[in-house]
Order: structure tokens, then C-alpha cells, then sequence
């Protein structure tokens, strides 16, 4: 008896057997590529340690990321930059690893009853104070009121024992208005404001008894409104108001309790006997510090969120050369990133040779996934402003914007870099400089770190490295939507022949040609893997448009 085999299965001889297979020709679907991401200092709001809060979070409005990093927070600064030019929404990520205020509260016998846990992060948590009295028509039930702050500004500097202190902003303070000054260790004093010193200094009607210090979030806050709770006779009355209807702070029955809390006069969380203040510190550089644990956690976080640019708010430049071991990192992992930095306030002195050059921080780096921005804008470093800016133009525009003569918004920049000279220099040595001419401020040319660049084409053959953002972008674009669409459609399919990826490469092809990004595409090769029989071994190729940085001009006069 006759058989044959077909499909993986045995037929007799004569019959006709047949199967049905699907091509997807819609091809793999254009990713979202262009995500950002702010890694800034805050003095609020969940930091990038607190692994039971999901860290990162989504902004498009000024207002929001106020409310919810402070309004004196690096972040709020860069993603105001990044905001003016062009950006929409933004992923924030808080470098300070911020602690929750912690205080219990006694019953009548200084047994513990309740264990009071702030419902935000940082220092100012602990300013919120805390108020039981007797209940009324209940002999056993007690009232909450809970006193939040507000308005809370940071002191720059030890206050010291004069009558003035420095401080970042006087924003919503004037004359005559009355203050808490305050720090994690000093109980809270009220004092007046005689005068407001341009934007930074504040003069009290008399002089600081207690110095209260920068290192221990030296502040002052005047109250908010209060939160005023019902007669609360037992624990689950308690717990249940502070979960569902108080703003600021959570409660849970402590270890060993037998009744309700006893009344206190108002006190700030901070002074309760016992308490664990929030904190607010400043984030570490050292190995194994803050910025080496959120290198360590953004992988994972770049996969789950599919962020690709990342704007970390730091000027140290022993920290950026990590950041490009990082992008280095994710770029063989073949999951690149772009890293947008810049130097402190003063880092604007060419050929000085150390980290306050431009020219020796973009040699150090030296990486196409590496932007070093310069100079900063309204008398603030690079770091703060000109590197978010950036973001805010590559997330803000197609992947085929070209950086080149952008318009900065700014009412100054650090260092006029006017000379052809200067300006020569900071394009050849892979800075992304800021300059001047009678239409405002403008990027001089769109270019990254990588010192490799004066090959024609804009291309190192050799190391497939360009100078260039936007042709970097453009060929990172076409690789990751044809890799991630055919990881989501192909990988563990059925009935996968050559054809089936023709059919499915093409119709991806055909929707990045209608993108406008690329002049063609080709695919060269689809070949079986034959040492694994488990795949399939794909090569295409790419034309990205072109960027145009010149045009020359010849100019002919006919006489006679």
C-alpha cells in the first residue's frame, strides 16, 4: 500500500489533502519610540527606593508635577525645560531615596495604640501635626484633627543665628507673613517675615534662637487646612477614617494594642515620642550609591514602560561616563537608549581640560547614544536646563527631526559661544552647543558625543556609529519595529515558511515607507537556520532621508 507524507502526517494513496495556512500581511504595527523619561531630585512624592510603590510616573502638566514633587524639585525645573520645547508627556523618576514619616500613638497607660505612617514621602511629612481630644457623646471615643503644611520652602544654607536665612524661592511668602521654621531635629519656631532680599533671602523681626541645618532639610511651611475627623470609639472606626478620608496619613492597630489612643495636644508627627522623621537626602554618587541603584533598576523599568530617552538631572561627570556604560549596556543588550546630559552651572571653559570643559567631558564620553548639551540657560548649568530642553525637541518631533538651528526658549545662556572658532569647536568635538544671533537662541548642530565623526555620509562603516541623532533614530526605529513586531507575531507561530516572511517583512516595510522616515528598504536574504532547524535567518537593509546641515550656495552674474 501507497502513502505519502504530508503536513507532518501520513496519507494512502490516492486521495487530496489539504491544509490552510495564514501569511499576516499587515506586517508588524509602528511601536511608540520617542518615550521619555526624567531622572531628577524631588522633596516629595515616591522615590525610585520605595519597591513597594510603582516608582515611575506619567506627567503633562506643569501643575501636577508641582503638587507632586515640590515645587522647589529639580524636577519640576527640567520638566519645565523639557515642556517649553515641545514635549508633551513624561515618565519622572525621583533620584532622592525619600523616607515616609513614622509615629505611634499611646493609649492612657503609654501602652502603643496606633501606628501613624505618612501617606507621602520626605521631610515635610513630619510637619504634619496631630490632634486628639475626648469624644463628646461618646466617653470612650476620641476626635482626630490632623494639621498638614504648606507652602514649604527649603533653606540653601545652614540658617545659622542671625535674623536672615537663604533660601531656593521666596514664592508665596510677603512681608509680614508668619512661618514655621523647622528641621528634622528642631522643634518648629513661628517667626515673622520683615523682608523678602530679591528671590533668595528671607529676613525674620528677630533673631534664630536654634539653628536648624541644610544637611537635617532645614525648611519653613505655615499650615494647611485641617482634616477633622468624627467620634472614633474603636480601632477599625480609626483605621478605616485615616484610609478613606484622611489626605495625609494612614493608620494601622500597633503590636499588642488594647485601646484607643489618648488625647494630645498638637504635635507634629516628627515630635511624637518615639517618631521616625521623613527624610529628603540628597542622592549619593558613589559606587553603589543612589545613581548606581537606579542604573540597576531602569532595565526592567525600560522594557515594562518602553522608554528610550532619558534625561538624568545630574551634573557630575564622573557620573555621566556611568551613564554611558549604561547605554553602552543597553545597546549591546540591543535595547538602546538615548542619554541627554549636561554640566553644572560654570562647566563652560573650553580647553580648560578638566570637567569644567566641554570639550574634555563629550572626549570622555565619546558615544553615539550619549548627548552632551552646553551651555545652560537662565543662569542655571546645562544639567538643568539645555539637556531636558533637548528631550523635550526629540520626544516632541518626528524621528526625522533634525535638531540642527532649533529654536532654545530662554531669556539667557550661560557663555555666547560667538566666534566661528568656538563654534567649530564645539560641533567637532560632539557638542550639542546653544548660541546666539538677532533670531534668539538656537542649537548650533544636532550631535552626540561620539568623537568619531568626520566620515562622509554621516556613518562609520566600521562600527555602524553615526554622530548624527536623527539617523541613529531613524535606523533604531526600522530595526525595533521589525524585531519587537515579529517577536509578538512570528516567534512560536505555525506555518512559517520563507514566503510568510517575505509577505510579513514587506507589509512592515510598506508602513515604515509611509512614515516618510526612509528612502527604501531592501531584503536581501531569508534562509532557514540549519544548524538549529528552530529559525530563521533574516538580513534587509535601510535607506534613512538625509539630514540637510549646509547648502552651497553659487551665485552667477551675467554682464555685457
Amino acid at each position: 500500500m501507497a502513502w505519502f507524507n504530508f503536513n507532518g502526517k501520513n496519507y494512502i494513496i490516492p486521495q487530496a489533502v489539504s491544509i490552510i495556512k495564514i501569511i499576516k500581511e499587515s506586517g508588524a504595527p509602528l511601536p511608540d519610540f520617542s518615550i521619555p523619561l526624567i531622572v531628577a531630585e524631588q522633596w516629595q512624592g515616591v522615590p525610585y527606593s520605595d519597591t513597594d510603590t510603582e516608582q515611575i510616573r506619567g506627567f503633562s502638566q506643569e501643575n501636577l508635577v508641582r503638587d507632586y514633587y515640590g515645587s522647589q524639585s529639580e524636577m519640576l525645573v527640567a520638566f519645565q525645560y523639557f515642556k517649553k520645547h515641545g514635549g508633551a508627556g513624561c515618565y519622572c523618576l525621583g533620584a532622592r531615596s525619600a523616607t515616609k514619616s513614622e509615629a505611634t500613638l499611646p493609649d492612657d497607660a503609654a501602652g502603643d495604640s496606633i501606628d501613624l505612617t505618612s501617606k507621602d514621602w520626605g521631610a515635610y511629612t513630619g510637619d504634619t501635626a496631630v490632634t486628639i481630644v475626648a469624644g463628646t457623646a461618646d466617653a470612650n471615643a476620641v476626635v482626630f484633627t490632623i494639621t498638614p503644611s504648606k507652602n514649604v520652602v527649603y533653606l540653601t544654607a545652614d540658617s545659622g543665628t542671625d535674623d536672615t536665612i537663604e533660601v531656593a524661592t521666596t514664592l508665596n511668602y510677603k512681608v509680614g507673613d508668619k512661618v514655621w521654621l523647622t528641621d528634622k531635629s528642631t522643634t518648629k519656631v513661628q517667626k515673622t517675615i520683615k523682608s523678602l532680599i530679591e528671590d533668595t533671602s528671607i529676613t525674620f523681626e528677630n533673631v534664630i534662637a536654634s539653628e536648624v541645618t541644610k544637611a537635617n532639610n532645614a525648611r519653613i511651611y505655615q499650615e494647611g487646612e485641617e482634616e477633622v475627623s468624627g467620634e472614633l470609639a474603636v480601632f477599625s472606626e480609626i483605621i478605616n477614617w485615616f484610609e478613606d478620608e484622611c489626605t495625609y496619613l494612614s493608620a494601622a492597630k500597633a503590636t499588642g494594642a488594647t485601646k484607643v489612643p489618648d488625647v494630645m495636644a498638637k504635635t507634629c508627627m516628627k515630635d511624637i515620642a518615639g517618631a521616625i522623621p521623613g527624610t529628603s537626602p540628597t542622592p549619593t554618587l558613589d559606587a553603589d550609591g543612589d545613581w548606581d541603584k537606579i542604573r540597576a533598576m531602569l532595565p526592567d523599568k525600560i522594557r515594562d514602560f518602553g522608554i528610550r530617552l532619558i534625561a538624568p538631572i545630574v551634573s557630575d561627570h564622573d557620573d555621566h561616563l556611568s551613564w554611558r556604560d549604561f547605554a553602552i549596556s543597553q545597546r549591546t543588550a540591543n535595547k538602546p537608549v538615548q542619554i541627554m546630559v549636561g554640566g553644572a552651572k560654570g562647566d563652560i571653559v573650553l580647553a580648560a581640560g578638566d570637567s569644567t570643559d566641554p570639550t574634555y567631558r563629550s572626549y570622555s564620553l565619546n558615544n553615539q547614544d550619549v548627548i552632551l548639551a552646553a551651555p545652560g540657560l537662565d543662569d542655571e548649568g546645562a544639567y538643568l536646563t539645555t539637556a531636558p530642553a533637548i528631550l523635550g525637541l526629540r520626544s516632541g518631533n518626528a524621528l526625522d527631526h533634525n535638531l540642527t538651528r532649533d529654536g532654545i526658549v530662554a531669556s539667557s545662556i550661560e557663555k555666547d559661544w560667538s566666534t566661528t572658532t568656538d563654534r567649530e569647536t564645539l560641533i567637532k568635538k560632539g557638542i550639542l552647543g546653544v548660541a546666539k544671533d538677532r533670531r534668539g537662541f538656537f542649537v548650533l548642530k544636532g550631535v552626540n558625543s561620539l568623537q568619531d565623526n568626520l566620515a562622509t555620509g554621516g556613518w562609520n562603516v566600521d562600527g555602524a556609529t553615526t554622530w548624527l541623532p536623527m539617523q541613529r533614530d531613524l535606523i533604531d526605529y526600522a530595526d525595533y519595529t521589525l524585531r519587537t513586531g515579529i517577536d509578538n507575531d512570528i516567534i512560536g507561530a505555525d506555518g512559517v515558511t520563507a514566503q510568510s516572511l517575505a509577505v510579513y517583512i514587506g507589509a512592515t516595510i510598506d508602513s515604515l515607507m509611509a512614515t516618510g522616515y526612509y528612502l527604501d528598504f531592501k531584503i536581501e536574504s531569508i534562509e532557514r537556520d540549519i544548524e538549529t532547524g528552530e529559525g530563521w535567518r533574516v538580513e534587509w537593509a535601510a535607506k534613512n532621508v538625509g539630514e540637510t546641515n549646509y547648502v552651497g550656495i553659487t551665485t552667477h552674474l551675467y554682464v555685457g
